[in-house]
């Protein structure tokens, strides 16, 4: 299980443009996901650990079309 803690440090002092993080790292919420990964850690607070990176957060990290439109999106 990878922790918003672990994001955070994964990414820290690093020159990352683009993060993508599939929902299924985050709480689930009846049939959504919340902004909030299990160590209550939040989307925004990994944003202002690197103010350089966006963050996309994929739906459905197991459809190929979802991850092709966020590719030709950048």
């Amino acid at each position: 299980m990878i922790t918003g803690n672990d994001v955070i440090d994964a990414i820290k002092n690093k020159e990352i443009q683009h993060l993508v993080i599939p929902s299924v790292m985050l709480k689930k919420n009846g049939e959504n996901y919340e902004e909030i990964f299990l160590d209550e850690i939040t989307i925004n607070d990994v944003k202002i650990s690197n103010k350089n990176s966006k963050i996309h957060i994929l739906k459905d990290c197991y459809s190929f079309d979802e991850i092709r439109k966020l590719i030709n999106s950048l």
